[in-house]
């Protein structure tokens, strides 16, 4: 149960329209913040993923490299 001080100079009305004012600020805020929040999540996988991929990129190209100049190897096209 809560209970909602009513200051003298407002009405009962006004007081509960005022609280539900914060109520709906509140939540917006943090639904705000846990969309930021997920959205910024599948950015920095993303992000992951791709620095993932280039790193494993230049070790086949590096790889492939060290491949071809060794003369003891057979290189398929």
């Amino acid at each position: 149960m809560r209970i909602l001080c009513v200051p003298a100079n407002h009405s009962l009305a006004e007081s509960i329209a005022a609280h539900h004012a914060r109520v709906r600020e509140r939540r917006s805020s943090w639904i705000a913040i846990v969309v930021t929040r997920i959205a910024a999540a599948i950015f920095n996988e993303e992000l992951t993923a791709d620095f993932k991929t280039s790193r494993r990129l230049t070790q086949i190209t590096q790889i492939k490299e060290e491949t071809e100049s060794d003369s003891s190897f057979a290189v398929l096209p």
